[in-house]
């Protein structure tokens, strides 16, 4: 679920910072702009004729692989956040589709479109990982805490009276389960 909603809120967040970026006259509307960006973000690789453009769109696959890294663990939990990004702005694009040509759905070629739009949006979002990997792995180790130092002497000590230089489960001389507890003594 942390994967999700990482992934869509990189998603919009990277759609966004795209679409007010590259278009300056769109509206200010929350909506329109993520619709516009994610139409833009799947075209990553096929529309690359304006190099401004194309250099803002993988500014934006940073972004979103940046706030990937925080939603996500190091390893193939990063990879999971990134197609999640894919998926939304896969998803994004295609109301953008949907707004922008209501007749998309009467068109004989539309599952081929869609078909297409996520085998290129999904791959594509993988390029996301080259920020999100090491962001997780930085984020993991700022969260982990130093491992406590390891005990100068280790005994137990049983009931009975019988005294133990490891930690047994159970006590060889009267049979007692022993607890964590009682060896921090």
């Amino acid at each position: 679920m942390k994967n999700f909603v990482g992934g869509i809120i990189a998603a919009i967040f990277g759609t966004w910072i795209l679409a007010n970026t590259t278009m300056p006259n769109l509206s200010t509307d929350l909506i329109e702009s993520v619709l516009h960006g994610a139409h833009s973000l799947s075209m990553t690789l096929s529309d690359t004729a304006d190099q401004t453009v194309t250099v803002w769109r993988l500014t934006s696959w940073g972004l979103m692989g940046f706030i990937e890294g925080l939603f996500s663990r190091r390893g193939w939990n990063t990879v999971r956040t990134a197609c999640w990004a894919g998926v939304a702005v896969t998803f994004l694009s295609l109301v953008s589709v949907l707004v922008s040509d209501p007749q998309f759905w009467n068109a004989p070629d539309r599952n081929v479109i869609i078909m297409m739009l996520f085998i290129l949006t999904i791959p594509i979002a993988l390029i996301s990982l080259v920020v999100s990997v090491p962001v997780a792995s930085l984020v993991e180790q700022l969260r982990s805490k130093q491992e406590p130092p390891y005990p100068t002497k280790i005994e137990t000590t049983c009931s009975c009276g019988a005294s133990f230089k490891s930690v047994p489960c159970i006590c060889s001389e009267c049979g007692r389960t022993l607890n964590a507890h009682e060896n921090d003594k």
